[in-house]
């Protein structure tokens, strides 16, 4: 089958950092259900990969952690879902992504696509959106119908996307969303958000000119690290901050001065550490794809086309290691 892999830690400069050839098509385990794959999600964790990964040349390893197609084989304890049905997945990290003709998903991580989403859409789902609910409503502890001010830092992002439009459909917060350049500000009205600020500038002072002195949670989605002064100025006593970035140092004593509380969200965490929840979570996805049938959330993807090649991964890893990228990147890699 084809597929897109890299062959070991590379730069994006380097003119080997994407190679296409030719895998064996996987056979799905009990559990597993074989997928045809028509687009893959990019996201930030593959170009991250893709620098520090441990493949080689004679064994490519292929990234894309989500996606959408058609199933193509069910394990014989892989479920109720049947060749041909549409579906979307979120993939596993420790196991070989979308970025091929054909992957296999765990049965609890792929679930049927309803008629009135488009595979295109879908695949922009998993990833994102699930990042974006675990973090809210899991580990940042929001609750449904919640009062108060929230705010999301990189609100133009696949998972700022996603969190703008989780937090307006689940409670009664102000979303205020950060953005730096004038097509990531309309992005983020668009989404939803009630304000935009400007994450170039400071914080404190920004929420100030919008008329908000301090809010009650912080969804920091990217450079934590450089905002985490501004961070707990403007965050309430007893408020939470979220996190889904790596940063590599917080001064995490400065938390007790207002009682705040650190969260961080970890989207494959479940499945290398906790595959007694993986169910749990592919409800979640199944709840996530019935809400946007039902119009009550609207698409993240990007409206950039790419197709399944070295060249179109080039450019997609280069947008998103420069901090340039809107909404989610999709990479379409097959037809019906």
């Amino acid at each position: 089958m084809f597929a897109l892999g890299h062959p070991g830690p590379r730069k994006i400069t380097d003119d080997d950092a994407f190679v296409e050839h030719e895998a064996s098509r996987p056979t799905p385990d009990d559990t597993d259900v074989l997928v045809k794959v028509a687009y893959s999600g990019i996201n930030s964790i593959d170009a991250k990969l893709r620098g520090i990964g441990d493949s080689n040349s004679s064994d490519p390893r292929i990234l894309g952690f989500e996606g959408s197609g058609w199933v193509e084989e069910v394990g014989s304890r892989g479920g109720d879902l049947r060749p041909g049905d549409r579906v979307a997945w979120l993939g596993q990290i420790d196991r070989a992504g979308s970025n091929a003709g054909f992957t296999l998903v765990n049965k609890h991580l792929v679930k049927a696509v309803p008629e009135n989403v488009s595979l295109e859409d879908a695949a922009a789902v998993p990833l994102s959106f699930l990042t974006a609910f675990g973090l809210l409503f899991g580990q940042m502890g929001i609750s449904e119908g919640q009062e108060g001010t929230l705010l999301i830092i990189n609100g133009a992002g696949s998972v700022g996307s996603a969190a703008i439009q989780l937090a307006l459909l689940h409670t009664k917060m102000t979303v205020i969303a950060t953005a730096s350049r004038p097509e990531t500000v309309d992005w983020c009205r668009a989404m939803g958000a009630h304000k935009v600020i400007s994450h170039r500038e400071d914080l404190v002072e920004g929420l100030r000119a919008s008329g908000y002195k301090s809010v009650d949670a912080v969804a920091s989605l990217s450079n934590t690290q450089a905002n985490f002064s501004d961070i707990l100025k403007c965050l309430t006593p007893h408020g939470t901050v979220g996190v889904i970035d790596e940063p590599e140092a917080l001064d995490t004593k400065r938390l007790r001065v207002k009682a705040h509380r650190l969260a961080y969200e970890g989207v494959f965490v479940t499945a290398l550490m906790q595959p007694d929840y993986l169910p749990r979570q592919g409800a979640d996805l199944e709840r996530i794809l019935g809400w946007m049938s039902e119009g009550k959330l609207r698409s993240i993807r990007n409206a950039g086309s790419y197709h399944a090649s070295s060249e179109s991964l080039f450019q997609i890893h280069g947008i998103l290691e420069a901090q340039k990228s809107i909404g989610k990147i999709v990479m379409k890699i097959s037809d019906a």
